[in-house]
This record gives structure tokens, sequence and C-alpha cells, in this order.
């Protein structure tokens, strides 16, 4: 903590004046002053920030949340009474300690009254936005914390070599010239950077990036005064391969926009493998980020609003309020309503096809929003991946060649049996619409509808299984698990029954109409049931289950 020289009262860094401010009476002093390194020297090492004699070190008060184990550190003795992860209004337990100090530090450029405007005119915008996030009282919690940053830096020195081809054409004759082209590459990259907390996401991370790490200072603890850090618990090598790659792409798009290259038809990715790409020193800094954590009204769910403190790009977790959907799809059907009524005569027949059509976009709607939200809801980023590896034994390898040999036997026979399953299913379900024409041709169903028919049935279970397929095998690419698929079929099943009991009155063509609306009714019902699924879905995609960072071993499952 600094104390004015003027009242002795605390400092605090004014983002506005980029100056040490006293709210007392109004000195102000410049992060950078020799006076302030008088006060430093004189407070000497008791002092929470700088401490003489230990370079590269700060003494800071460590605060854990005794709720979620979230842990924040700050240069002021003044108690923090709220945690920023999980919102527990609780005071969080403080012990002072040694931390590593960052290598440079950008200063925050907004205060706390410009991030509330840019949330508050965030909120604006959604208009199906629930109540509790548009409180003061929650909008007041916003806190500013600079959050650590590994940043890394690349350099490329050396041949590099593209190949690429060229094609005209002689008289009746293409001509294909195939090249490789050599030249030599200096180029440095510099300011790549990747969070270094495991407790803050990597989602919301990316979300406000830039920060533009090559304005950023040389640390002083100054610059902390009056707000929070957040803990560096990644290790620096987690985030390289993902730099590297942005890195070779950037240079190998650059190299051959160069005529050597672009002439011969030479493209980036044959050129980007061999770029000689090396890496540099890497930093550590912290960036300013303003936090904010509201808790779902009686549920353990938490919605996080973030601001980059230096640009002021807003990133925001925005559910949906149920009854305001609701509301606004009451008032734009019933215009909707009476504008068809007069252009269109709805027949029994067509207004069950029309069922079908929405039960089908609803179909493809839930089986969407379902694969989004248990992404990110089985999603695990790789700053909490490399914490939990740290806390836990490395998976046992083989005891045995023999052993490795098994277990590849045994998930090559589980994948021919599920291939085999999956033939028979096809083949089989062929059949069964091959039936289903011949059974609606003899209905005396005209037999373009029958076609239109069994075309829509194939083209919808096709569509739902590579849909389902595609997923499941991408997650599976990526290490991820995949949702059971009783968990998807528990949404899916309602548009399904639907478009069955619709075509099932389109094939038997009962006499009475009652059957045709009755049918309709039905699955339009269970639209309406499909939008409370959807937006349940979006409003656990877009909240996240209260943290445990070191609570119970896990991260909020």
């Amino acid at each position: 903590m600094y104390k004015c020289p003027g009242c002795g009262a605390a400092l605090r860094f004014d983002p506005k004046s980029q100056m040490l401010l006293c709210d007392h009476c109004r000195t102000t002093l410049s992060p950078k002053s020799e006076e302030l390194t008088h006060l430093i020297q004189s407070i000497g090492q008791n002092a929470v920030g700088e401490v003489p004699g230990q370079d590269g070190k700060i003494q800071t008060i460590v605060y854990t949340c005794p709720n979620c184990g979230g842990t924040i550190l700050s240069t002021d003795a003044t108690a923090a009474t709220f945690c920023n992860y999980c919102d527990a209004s609780v005071l969080l337990e403080g012990r002072l300690e040694l931390e590593e100090a960052p290598d440079v530090i950008i200063p925050f450029h907004m205060d706390k009254e410009d991030c509330k405007a840019a949330y508050k005119r965030l909120l604006g915008k959604a208009l199906f936005a629930p109540s509790y996030l548009k409180r003061d009282e929650e909008i007041e919690k916003f806190r500013g914390i600079y959050m650590p940053y590994w940043i890394y830096s690349f350099f490329a020195e050396g041949p590099t070599h593209g190949d690429g081809q060229t094609s005209y054409r002689s008289g009746n004759y293409i001509i294909t010239e195939h090249y490789r082209v050599h030249r030599d590459i200096r180029s440095v990259y510099d300011g790549l950077s990747y969070d270094a907390s495991s407790d803050f996401s990597d989602v919301l991370s990316e979300a406000i990036s830039p920060f533009r790490s090559m304005e950023a200072e040389p640390f002083r603890p100054s610059y902390m005064s009056g707000f929070y850090a957040d803990v560096s618990d990644v290790d620096q090598d987690v985030y390289e391969p993902d730099a590297e790659v942005i890195v070779r792409d950037y240079m190998s798009g650059e190299t051959v926009s160069h005529r050597a290259y672009s002439s011969h038809g030479v493209s980036a990715s044959s050129v980007s493998p061999s770029i000689p790409v090396a890496s540099m020193p890497k930093r550590k800094g912290y960036f300013p980020v303003w936090f904010l954590a509201n808790r779902v009204p009686g549920r353990d769910r938490i919605v996080y609003a973030i601001v980059n403190g230096e640009t002021g790009k807003i990133a925001a977790d925005l559910p949906v309020a149920f009854w305001k959907y609701i509301l606004a799809a009451v008032l734009l059907s019933v215009p909707l309503f009476f504008m068809l009524n007069a252009w269109l005569t709805l027949t029994p027949s067509a207004a069950l096809i029309a069922t079908i059509v929405i039960s089908a976009i609803m179909l493809f709607v839930l089986n969407h929003r379902f694969s989004k939200t248990f992404e990110r809801q089985s999603g695990i980023d790789k700053g909490v991946a490399n914490k939990l590896s740290k806390q836990q034994p490395p998976p046992v390898a083989a005891d045995s060649l023999e052993e490795a040999k098994a277990k590849v036997k045994a998930e090559e026979k589980k994948n021919t049996g599920k291939g085999c399953l999956t033939a028979i299913f096809w083949v089989m379900f062929g059949i069964g619409l091959f039936l289903l024409f011949g059974f609606l041709s003899d209905r005396g169903v005209n037999g373009q509808l029958a076609l239109y028919i069994v075309a829509g049935i194939a083209i919808v279970a096709a569509v739902i299984y590579w849909s389902i397929t595609g997923a499941r095998e991408k997650k599976k690419k990526a290490g991820l698990p995949n949702a059971p698929v009783s968990s998807r079929m528990k949404y899916l099943i309602k548009p399904i029954i639907g478009i069955v009991a619709a075509v099932l009155v389109l094939i038997i063509k009962p006499v009475s109409d009652v059957w045709y609306y009755g049918a309709a009714v039905l699955s339009e019902l269970l639209v309406i049931w499909c939008a409370f699924d959807a937006v349940s879905l979006h409003n656990r995609g877009t909240t996240r289950p209260l943290p445990q960072f070191n609570k119970r071993g896990g991260y909020g499952k």
C-alpha cells in the first residue's frame, strides 16, 4: 500500500489520469516518480509491494475464497468482501506472501464508470436478458483485476521452400508446370499473449483479446494500487504450440505474398512447415481486466462479464429470460397469423405439412443447440488441464507390447462391430422407406406426395445421423467426451413424435378433419415444448457451474 505524502491516506492508481491519486486530499503522484521510490524505501520490507533486496519478487496479500477456493492478490491491506469468481459475499481469507513479479504490465486505461457504461450498453441491446443482470447493485460489483499472461515471441531466420504450380493452355493441351521455390527468410513476431491463470477461462480470455502487449511498461507495483491480480499457475510452455501455429500461418502468408512465390502459385500451406521458427525467451505480463460475476437466482450457476481494461472490448454471458422470449413470440405471432390468414387458405393437409416443416426446423435447432451446450460444458481449457496434470498421477502405460496389441485389437473389433450394425441399420431403413412408399401408393396417396414424404423422412434421418456422428468424431479427435445418445434424444424425441404423428395421419387419411387438426395441434404443442428446451439449453450454455477450484477435487462439473 502506498500512503499519500500529504495526508497519509491510501493512494490508488487512477486510469484516467494514469497517476496515483489520493481520494481524500486529491494529491497526485506519478507511478514512476522518484518521490514514490523514496516512500517505498522509507517503508521497508514490512510493507506490501516492492521489497528491498528481493529482486523479481513482490510482497502481496493472497486472498482465498473459503467457498470456491479462488485466489486473488492485492498490494492493498483493505479487506476483500466478495469473490469475483463465485460471487460469494464472504470475507476472503488473506495471508502475506512473496510472489514472482511479472516482467511487464499494461496499466488500466478504462475506469470503473467506463466499464459499467459499456456493460449497460451491451445489456441494452440484449432484449431478452434477465432483469437481475441489469440491477445497479449487481453491476456495481465490477472489480479491476490484473490477469497474468504469458507473452510469446518468435523469430525465423534461414532458408524456406514451397511447392507451387501454374497452368496454361497451348492448342488442345493444358500444360501444368510444377515448381519448388527457395528463399531465405528473416522475420520476428513479438507480443502474442495467452492467459496464465487456470481460474480464468480461455473462452473469456480470447473474447476480449487482443491486448497491445508491445506497449506494455516495465512492471511497477504502484500500478496495482487499488486493484487486484490473479495468480499465475499455468506453465509457460502450455500455449507455446498454439502460438507457434499462429506465427507459422502469419509468416507463411507474408512469405507467399512476395512475387517470387505468388507468380509460381506457391501456397502458404506448403511453405509453413519449412519456416525455421524458433522461440524467444518468454515474458510474463499483467494485463488489465474488469471482472463481474452474477449468481443466477435460485440456482448454482454463475454468469460472467469481462471488459478489457485497456481497449474497452467487452464479453459477457447473456442467458435468456423465458417470459420475455414467449411474450415477444406471442406479440409477433398474432399479426403474422392475421396476415397469413388474409392471403392463405389453410386446408387440413396443408396444416399438417406446415407442422412437419416447423417440427423439422425445431429438430435441427435443438440438435445444434444441444451440441453447442454439451461442447461448452464438457470442454476443459488448457490452463485447467495443466493444473490438473500437476495434481493427478500420469496415466499408466501398457505393461507390455502384447497388452498394447490386445488393446488395439479390441478397439478394432469394437469399431468393426459398430460399422456392421450401422450398415445393417441403413439397409433396413432403406427397405422400410421402400415399403412405406408402396403402402402410401396402395392407400391412394398421390405418387408425387408419397415421394415427397419418403424423401423428407430420408433427408431428416440422414441429417440427424451425420450431424450426430460428425460431432462425435470431431470431439473424439479433439480428445473431448461425447454426449450419450440418450441425453441428446431426450430433447430430439419431441419433434420426432410430432413429425411421426403428422405423417401417420397423412398416410391413414381419416375422413374426419378432427384427426388432421388434432395431429397439427399435438405437433405445435410439442414445438412449444421444444422452445422451452431450446431456451433451457441456451441458458445452460451461457451460464457456468459454480467454480470449485480447490474444493472437493473438482472444477465445478
